[in-house]
C-alpha cells in the first residue's frame, strides 16, 4: 500500500502541473482555484477502485447521489464503475473547463487516458463541480451522456490530418482535441485546429499545435441536450505540424 501511495502521488505532483485548463472567465471575479481538481478525481477513482463505498460516496455531488437512491445501492455500483474507469495506471485528462472564476458555479471536465499493448484509449470520463476556491475541492459527477461514436473516413489507422466522421453527435458545444499519451506541456492548447466541417457528420480535423505528437487520442466533446457531458474517443498518431 505505502508504495503504491508513493506512485499516485507522483502521479498527482505530474498531473497538476501538466493538465490544460481552458478557463472561461468573465474577467469580473478572480481567477478560478483548480488546482485541486485532479486530486478529488484520482482520490474518488481511488476509492472506487478499494472497494471505500464511503469516502467514495460522500465525493459526488447532490445531483448524483440523488440519482442512486442511497449509499447501499451506490455500494452495488462499485465494481462495475471500478471496470469502467480501468485500472490504476491511467491519468485524468481535464478537457473543458466553464466558468466565471473563483467563487463561482464551476465545471471541469475530465477523461481518462489510459493505454492497452501500446495503443492510447479513453475509459470513462466524469465532471468535477466546485465553487473553483482552495476551500472548495469540489465533487464528483461521473454520469455521462450517450458516447459519440468517432471513426476515421479511411476505416484505417488515424493519422493527422484526416477526415473524421461523428455519430451520436446531438448538443452543442461540439470540440474535437488532441490528447497525447503522455502529460502534455502545462497550459497546452489541446484543442485541434483547424475543423472544417463537411456535413453529413464528416470532419476535416488538422493539428497545428506542435505539442502533440507520436500516439494519443482524437476526443470529440459536447453537451448533451439534457446538460450532460459526453465525449468520444479515437486512436491516432500526430505528425508534427
Amino acid at each position: 500500500m505505502a508504495a503504491a501511495g508513493v506512485a499516485l502521488a507522483t502521479v498527482l505532483a505530474l498531473t497538476a502541473v501538466a493538465v490544460y485548463r481552458p478557463e472561461r472567465s468573465c474577467g469580473c471575479a478572480l481567477p478560478p482555484y483548480l488546482d485541486n481538481v485532479d486530486a478529488t478525481a484520482y482520490r474518488w477513482l481511488s476509492a472506487v477502485h478499494s472497494g471505500d463505498s464511503a469516502t467514495a460516496w460522500a465525493l459526488l455531488t447532490q445531483d448524483a447521489q440523488r440519482r442512486r437512491g442511497d449509499a447501499d445501492r451506490f455500494r452495488a455500483e462499485l465494481p462495475a464503475l471500478a471496470a469502467r474507469y480501468g485500472d490504476s495506471t491511467g491519468r485524468w485528462q481535464v478537457v473543458d473547463t466553464r466558468t466565471q472564476g473563483a467563487g463561482t458555479p464551476t465545471e471541469v471536465f475530465l477523461v481518462r487516458v489510459t493505454t492497452k499493448d501500446g495503443v492510447a484509449a479513453a475509459t470513462g470520463g466524469l465532471t468535477v463541480h466546485s465553487n473553483a476556491t482552495r476551500e472548495d475541492a469540489g465533487r464528483i459527477d461521473p454520469d455521462l451522456g450517450e458516447p459519440l461514436q468517432i471513426t476515421a473516413d479511411t476505416g484505417g489507422p488515424l493519422a493527422l490530418p484526416a477526415t473524421v466522421r461523428v455519430t451520436h453527435a446531438e448538443g452543442r458545444w461540439l470540440e474535437f482535441l488532441g490528447i497525447p499519451v503522455a502529460a502534455p506541456p502545462e497550459h497546452s492548447d489541446l484543442r485541434l485546429r483547424p475543423v472544417q466541417d463537411l456535413g453529413g457528420g464528416a470532419y476535416r480535423v488538422e493539428n497545428a499545435n506542435p505539442d502533440l505528437a507520436g500516439s494519443g487520442l482524437v476526443v470529440a466533446i459536447l453537451v448533451r441536450p439534457d446538460g450532460r457531458r459526453a465525449f468520444g474517443a479515437v486512436p491516432v498518431t500526430f505528425r508534427s505540424p
